[in-house]
């Protein structure tokens, strides 16, 4: 995720909550990333 995140030019902060998530929950982080991931990449 972290390396994604530089490509796309996002800072560490947009990070913070889905690495907060998967501390707590899990997988449920990384795969809500991937989700708002493609999304965003649909819109742009």
């Amino acid at each position: 995720m972290y390396q994604d995140n530089r490509r796309q030019g996002h800072s560490l902060a947009y990070l913070l909550p889905f690495y907060l998530l998967t501390a707590a929950f899990a997988s449920i982080g990384p795969l809500l990333y991937l989700v708002l991931r493609k999304t965003q990449r649909h819109e742009a």
